[in-house]
């Protein structure tokens, strides 16, 4: 190898390294998720809304309404798990046969208003008993429009995050 090609090799590989740490970069950047700020909601229209909000949801699985449940779900959220018309319901993450949910906490996003992230529990319809065995834990995120009067599900477990914003 002579000089001129040799170094002709070092400044295309040093170059290289540069293009590839700049890209690092701003891939680290960008991943790195926004820190959510979360605070309880006090105003009880607003809790029983999204409760019934959640409710609705449920019962739209139970009744295995794959349309409507695929288009209550988040546009972004469907992108981003690959939720299709076909496979929405089992995707859904609920357990069939809860057919009521149970808010015990609802909390509201300070950054992004009317989103909610939407702890509690699902509860067999016939349940007579309290017993925690006709239970499931169950977190979501809701999005309310009131201008339009709609909402949107976003069926990812939140409970972790509601825990650490207490």
């Amino acid at each position: 190898m002579d000089k001129t090609s040799f170094r002709i090799f070092i400044s295309a590989l040093i170059v290289s390294l540069f293009i590839f740490g700049i890209l690092l970069l701003i891939t680290l950047f960008n991943t790195k998720e926004e820190e959510v700020k979360l605070k309880s909601v006090t105003n009880q229209n607003i809790f029983f809304t999204v409760e019934n909000v959640v409710n609705k949801y449920i019962q739209l699985i139970e009744d295995e309404e794959k349309e409507k449940v695929y288009n209550v779900i988040d546009d972004k959220y469907k992108k981003e798990n690959t939720i299709t018309l076909y496979n929405v319901i089992n995707s859904s993450n609920t357990i069939p046969k809860y057919t009521s949910f149970i808010a015990q906490k609802i909390m509201e996003d300070t950054k992004e208003k009317n989103t909610y992230y939407v702890s509690g529990y699902l509860e067999l319809n016939n349940n007579l008993d309290n017993s925690s065995s006709n239970r499931k834990s169950y977190s979501l995120i809701v999005k309310l429009n009131f201008d339009t009067y709609t909402y949107t599900i976003i069926p990812k477990n939140v409970g972790v995050m509601i825990s650490a914003n207490k």
